[in-house]
């Protein structure tokens, strides 16, 4: 996959689909859940925004583009940390939708340091939150499918912010420049090549491990790369939309 797109209205129908269920659930509980309703909503629009940041960035690097030095370490990091906060946005959105429903099934949504402490494990750790089992089990199935994905984005990007940077030089160039890109730049290799986006970025399984004591075989193991990651990425995002309006219709 050299090029990215989420579909912002699609996205935006289904969050306003799974809204519409959300004011729902809130009219039907005894008490009025006006905090997880708002939270659930900030949540949605943080995943949205995020989504649209990790397009911009992996498009920048794989795009051609007129402009020079396409800086990996600028965009992969960034792009990791997009990924990494639409999955956490994502499920705060929900968590704060469950709150609605049953609130001491899922963490409070007002209590700063519940939410501090989530993370994927409540949705697909081996003691995952009871609320998500019993009102989003489709979600929670999805997610768990789909873990080795959300495990990995998380530990790359544990890796590019807080243990060093991600590039280690192994990455390869597109060869296919649209008809007449590199008009008026001289015929030279290297300088063409300050020009040329990528077509795979190479990040390696073994991300924790020295490079120099890398197991050979990386290279075949699943989401090696960044473009492996974008690829399954996208639609366990559409999924995950789906299934939630899925499970809040239950609701």
């Amino acid at each position: 996959m050299l090029e990215v797109k989420f579909d912002v209205l699609s996205t935006y129908k289904a969050w306003r689909m799974i809204d519409k269920e959300a004011v729902r659930i809130d009219t039907n509980v005894s008490t009025p859940a006006t905090y997880s309703i708002y939270y659930f909503r900030k949540g949605m629009e943080g995943f949205s925004i995020r989504l649209q940041a990790a397009a911009n960035h992996y498009n920048e690097l794989h795009m051609w583009l007129p402009q020079r030095f396409i800086r990996r370490e600028l965009h992969v990091p960034n792009l990791l940390f997009n990924l990494t906060s639409a999955i956490q946005c994502f499920q705060f959105a929900v968590n704060a939708l469950g709150n609605a429903k049953d609130a001491k099934q899922f963490r409070d949504v007002t209590d700063s340091s519940a939410v501090y402490a989530a993370n994927p494990d409540d949705v697909i750790g081996n003691q995952p939150l009871a609320g998500f089992n019993r009102y989003f089990p489709l979600l929670q199935s999805h997610w768990i499918a789909n873990s080795l994905l959300v495990r990995t984005i998380f530990e790359y990007h544990d890796v590019s912010k807080y243990r060093a940077v991600q590039d280690n030089g192994d990455a390869i160039h597109r060869t296919d420049p649209p008809v007449g890109f590199f008009d008026g730049v001289r015929d030279d290799a290297r300088l063409r090549s300050s020009y040329t986006p990528y077509e795979t970025i190479i990040l390696g399984p073994q991300i924790k491990t020295l490079r120099g004591i890398r197991n050979k075989s990386w290279l075949a193991e699943p989401y090696s790369t960044l473009e492996q990651v974008m690829t399954d990425f996208k639609p366990f995002t559409d999924a995950s939309l789906v299934l939630t309006l899925a499970d809040a219709k239950a609701l």
